[in-house]
């Protein structure tokens, strides 16, 4: 198990019949009957990052083609960017410049991701990265475009894409 010699980690969460095949002993182990169960759930108990409760900022010269819901903070829109109808953008996205987005797009939304919780049922993975879309992109109609999981590993659409 490369982790075990990873000098980078400080914990690992295993079930009992891995976890007694190496030795851990100068890290903290958390066995699980189902460890990838268990992150989730503990993953579940942390706050959102920051990011979405800064404010807006966008761009003087943005055009809406028509009714879009933005939510009210953690959005940065860049310079000649357009949105289509009845788009969708939410907190942790940040649109680059020239960019055009069609209608009835969903950017920065929580991708459906389940885990089975502790009372065996599944719940929804909470979805703490961000969405970057970075300068000269074109989105077309009807597409979505979900945030990273990971707050260190954000969505990111990459510039001429």
């Amino acid at each position: 198990m490369a982790a075990v010699k990873n000098p980078n980690i400080t914990g690992i969460i295993t079930n009992d019949s891995l976890a007694k095949q190496y030795d851990v002993s100068h890290i903290r182990l958390y066995t699980h009957p189902t460890p990838k169960s268990y992150f989730w759930q503990l993953w579940q108990q942390q706050d959102p990052p920051n990011t979405y409760t800064k404010p807006n900022t966008i761009a003087a010269d943005i055009v809406f083609e028509g009714s879009v819901h933005m939510d009210k903070t953690g959005i940065t829109i860049g310079n000649n960017v357009k949105i289509g109808a009845f788009s969708v953008i939410k907190s942790g996205t940040t649109i680059g410049n020239n960019v055009t987005i069609g209608a009835n797009c969903v950017l920065g939304g929580e991708a459906l991701q389940t885990f089975i919780n502790e009372t065996g049922h599944p719940a929804l993975v909470q979805h703490m990265g961000e969405l970057y879309i970075e300068n000269d992109v074109k989105i077309l109609d009807s597409v979505v475009i979900n945030r990273g999981v990971f707050t260190y590993h954000p969505t990111i659409i990459a510039t001429y894409c």
